[in-house]
């Protein structure tokens, strides 16, 4: 397990997580709950690290489960579940690979509060070596995650690109997607990896009963061996509504992307080009994009990448030099 970049807008500070076998101890950093004010965490029905907001105060973000993969054994609470140690990576759940495609890791979280407005998904996806976003005659390479019945496709990729971030709506759970950085060599063979965070805001229909499952899902196009999957760093929020009339911030469409919420005024014009933007960093150009412009997905890529034609009102194509430098105009297309 790394350190999360976690440009996602976390719920909150990080400590370290209790043991039990729902949990791990990160030696990356330390992990904190969401709110300080949360209540002495307790031990649920299968030792998952639980707290519940106080009837003379509320918590708007309580942290429920936290899994960082460092201990082994600690994969041991999912079905199919393998652990893998690589420096660059440190450890986490995998890696998988497309002999993998019938033994994918599931697991069954208990206990979760039925009160809550909301649950929050967080957790890093690590595209490990030759991944294939375009295979002739064949399907791309793509990952899913399953809760609960709802399979989302977070996304296609490819070793040599930077799938940059993205959002949408699928059956009711919002999620979005952010990489952390350009594709460069991290560990295992010489091509190119990348690790990308998610995040995920659940409706509680999909807890009425206080259970919750996870399938996560690495599909590779072709028998392959040379790409892995790996998930890493999965922590579950409760979200409570404290009487505001809404539910927490951190539940909202803005902590998915670290972007500014939806407007609520009358529409406006909304920016197409960045000129100021040349010479400035990669994550400040990303999330001074995603401010100025919340319909579109920013796609970083490598200066001189071949790019397709196609026009596209619903991205922004960012180049970058070999310092993550952004080296021409930014402009929807």
């Amino acid at each position: 397990t790394s350190n999360p970049a976690s440009t996602l807008n976390p719920a909150g500070s990080r400590s370290p997580a209790a043991t039990g076998n729902s949990t791990s101890k990160s030696t990356k950093g330390t992990k904190s709950p969401a709110a300080t004010s949360n209540p002495v965490p307790t031990r649920g029905p299968i030792g998952i690290l639980s707290a519940r907001p106080t009837p003379a105060g509320c918590v708007p973000s309580t942290l429920f489960s936290i899994e960082t993969f460092e201990e082994s054994g600690s994969e041991s609470d999912w079905r199919f579940g393998k652990r893998t140690v690589e420096p660059g990576f440190g450890g986490f759940l995998g890696g998988y690979t497309s002999l993998d495609r019938y033994r994918l890791p599931f697991r069954l979280y208990r206990g979760i509060d039925r009160r809550a407005a909301s649950v929050k998904i967080e957790m890093e996806f690590y595209e490990i070596d030759g991944w294939v976003g375009r295979r002739l005659g064949g399907e791309p390479d793509c990952a899913f995650v399953t809760i609960n019945d709802c399979r989302i496709l977070v996304g296609v990729f490819d070793s040599t690109q930077d799938e940059g971030s993205a959002r949408d709506e699928t059956q009711g759970i919002r999620w979005g997607r952010r990489s952390q950085e350009i594709p460069r060599q991290i560990g295992f063979n010489t091509a190119l990896d990348q690790k990308h965070s998610l995040t995920f805001i659940v409706p509680p229909e999909y807890y009425a009963d206080g259970r919750l499952t996870l399938k996560l899902e690495a599909q590779f196009g072709a028998n392959d061996e040379s790409a892995m999957g790996g998930w890493d760093n999965i922590e579950i929020y409760e979200i409570h509504n404290c009487g505001s009339g809404s539910i927490s911030s951190s539940a909202s469409p803005a902590a998915i992307t670290a972007s500014s919420a939806r407007p609520t005024s009358k529409p406006t014009t909304l920016k197409s080009r960045w000129p100021e933007l040349v010479g400035k960093t990669r994550s400040e150009v990303v999330a001074t994009i995603e401010r100025e412009n919340s319909t579109v997905t920013v796609v970083v890529l490598p200066q001189g990448s071949f790019v397709t034609a196609d026009y596209r009102l619903d991205r922004v194509r960012v180049f970058v030099d070999e310092n993550g430098i952004c080296v021409s105009e930014p402009r929807v297309g």
